[in-house]
């Protein structure tokens, strides 16, 4: 017994020190892991806090659009207008909305320069550890660049087909807001418990200083953010 014991030690030292180095392997490389999504989560939640202030102003659009558009209705009904009065006037009013659309739905230069590096760079770390997500990722980010670089020519709208089209899109961006934050959330629970819970109560917070701004102090903030118009030059 003595004998096998004194040539199966040896076997089970290397055994041990083999499972002990597969482990310490393991164990590095799920902290990398970790440390990689962390880098990347930054960039991740800048990108959804830009897209739900977006999304916030764009509730505001609406909501004074379906008012307007409530009361051209009722005036066309005390008038009696004829179908091509109301198609004439409700061409000029998508125009002002598009028009105002425009000059408030994107971010300023340096903003929109950091936010493409900072999700570059989160892109390529990320796709490191999960390239699904990196996936997702860049393409809700094009997404978000879309909607607010596309530019609709104001002055040849046709109401029905802009507000067909406009819904669609504002369909769609709402549908990648919330793919976003899920995947802040994915992203998050890969680095930790503590770490969703830090983000989860980040974004609530967020969203709940958002949902409470009053509707006369947006009506403050897009004037005073409302371009200046060109000055005529004599």
């Amino acid at each position: 017994m003595d004998v096998e014991f004194k040539y199966l030690a040896p076997i089970i030292g290397v055994a041990l020190g083999w499972l002990l180095s597969q482990l310490a392997g393991l164990f590095n490389l799920a902290r990398e892991d970790r440390r990689i999504r962390s880098s990347t989560l930054p960039a991740m939640i800048d990108l959804y806090f830009q897209q739900k202030r977006i999304d916030h102003v764009l509730t505001y659009f609406n909501l004074k659009l379906g008012d307007s558009m409530e009361q051209l209705i009722k005036i066309f009904e005390e008038n009696k207008a004829d179908k091509e009065s109301r198609a004439s006037i409700l061409d000029k009013l998508i125009q002002a909305f598009e028009k105002t659309r425009q000059g408030n739905l994107d971010l300023p230069d340096k903003n929109k320069e950091s936010l493409e590096k900072s999700i570059e760079h989160a892109v390529k770390e990320l796709s490191k550890v999960d390239a699904v997500s990196a996936y997702k990722l860049t393409r809700l980010y094009n997404e978000f660049i879309l909607l607010i670089e596309i530019k609709f020519p104001a002055e040849e709208i046709n109401s029905s087909v802009y507000l067909n089209t406009w819904y669609g899109l504002l369909s769609i961006y709402r549908t990648d807001l919330g793919n976003l934050r899920s995947l802040v959330f994915k992203v998050s629970r890969g680095i930790g418990l503590i770490e969703w819970l830090k983000v989860w109560m980040l974004i609530r917070e967020a969203e709940k200083l958002l949902e409470s701004t009053p509707t006369d102090v947006m009506d403050d903030v897009l004037k005073v953010l409302k371009p200046n118009k060109p000055i005529k030059q004599d």
